[in-house]
């Protein structure tokens, strides 16, 4: 029987019926936590204080199991200026799997749409910040790698 993965938004509500539809069928449902890390109305999706919380809770759900988590930060008009939406969901990441919750892994960190994957590929080359990317379009090969000094 083949499993597919669910984005959870917000609320206990959707997460009793996945739990019971997903035992009716005898599956255990993967899902995506929502997070909304920038807070926007316009969004869905949990706020970052709400997740852990949830994730107490969740090892009574028997037939769920989180995944991983999910975002897309506020839209910034320079590279970078989301940057600490990055930062903030991967240490919520890991505050989450020193927690060890049951049911419970995070194997998915889905973060930003396709022109931030720079910013997301700069954070885990080069933490230590010694490279700038600058960053000018989709697939262009408009990308610059700099050393700073």
């Amino acid at each position: 029987m083949k499993t597919y993965a669910v984005r959870l938004k917000r609320g206990t509500d959707l997460l009793q019926a996945i739990e019971k539809e997903a035992a009716k069928q005898g599956i255990r449902q993967d899902i995506f936590l929502e997070v909304n890390v920038g807070r926007e109305e316009s969004k869905s999706g949990f706020l970052t204080e709400e997740v852990l919380p949830l994730l107490e809770h969740i090892g009574e759900f028997p037939n769920i199991f989180v995944r991983g988590l999910m975002a897309i930060p506020p839209i910034s008009q320079n590279s970078g200026d989301n940057r600490k939406f990055f930062q903030e969901m991967l240490q919520l990441s890991v505050d989450i799997t020193a927690k060890k919750y049951d049911n419970v892994s995070m194997d998915f960190l889905s973060m930003g749409m396709t022109d931030d994957y720079l910013i997301d590929l700069h954070h885990y080359l080069f933490p230590d910040s010694r490279y700038k990317v600058e960053y000018r379009g989709y697939f262009d090969d408009t990308e610059k790698y700099s050393k700073e000094d």
